[in-house]
């Protein structure tokens, strides 16, 4: 099955969690199910960067800008965790920006 995320993937946070954090991580509870799920630093990072829509790209580029990383390491793991997050109904697609290009 294809990543429903990719580079050109608009994204925002699913609003339905209370958060907090415990030292760089975050723990979030879905006030719906009162489940909770913890997040390690960098995935809080993405998190935080999700506080209006952005394209993924863009949330690779702040990583870069922060972390010492290969770009290639950058996109491949910030793209997997994502598509975690997505998949856990922490993130929302929006819609799908131009790319690069502006097509």
């Amino acid at each position: 099955m294809p990543a429903a995320i990719t580079k050109n993937t608009i994204i925002t946070r699913n609003n339905k969690y209370l958060t907090s954090r415990i030292g760089k991580d975050m723990a979030m509870m879905d006030t719906d199910t009162g489940n909770y799920i913890g997040l390690n630093y960098v995935a809080a990072c993405i998190w935080d960067m999700l506080g209006s829509p952005v394209k993924a790209e863009e949330i690779i580029s702040g990583l870069l800008e922060r972390f010492d990383v290969t770009p290639e390491q950058c996109e491949t793991e910030t793209m997997a965790c994502m598509e975690e997050m997505y998949n856990q109904h922490l993130l929302l697609i929006i819609g799908s920006g131009p790319d690069s290009s502006g097509h």
